[in-house]
């Protein structure tokens, strides 16, 4: 008696009705590039945080306020606020507990 590979596979599922099978590859398809989006969104949004040089950030706050007026814990601020020290255009909070 010949062995048939049908005998020894498991059940095939039918689609209830045509266009099934595609429809679930399609929805498959869809969510696997939902998900790329999502990974590639995070991935890039920590590298430009993590690759910004501190310098870069530190140029930013000092331009970020008109002449008068100073960068204090992100405000522009006219004099420094108790706990800050006066480094020119920015403010840079000092430890209390020196």
């Amino acid at each position: 008696m010949p062995h048939s590979l049908s005998a020894l596979s498991a059940p095939v599922r039918r689609p209830i009705f045509r266009g099934a099978v595609h429809l679930e590859q399609e929805r498959g398809a869809v969510l696997r590039l939902v998900a790329l989006g999502i990974i590639l969104s995070a991935a890039v949004t920590i590298l430009v945080g993590v690759l910004r040089p501190p310098a870069l950030r530190a140029q930013a706050e000092e331009s970020y306020c008109r002449p008068p007026l100073k960068f204090a814990a992100g405000a522009c601020v006219a004099q420094c606020p108790a706990g800050y020290e006066d480094r020119g255009r920015v403010c840079s909070f000092r430890s209390l507990s020196r």
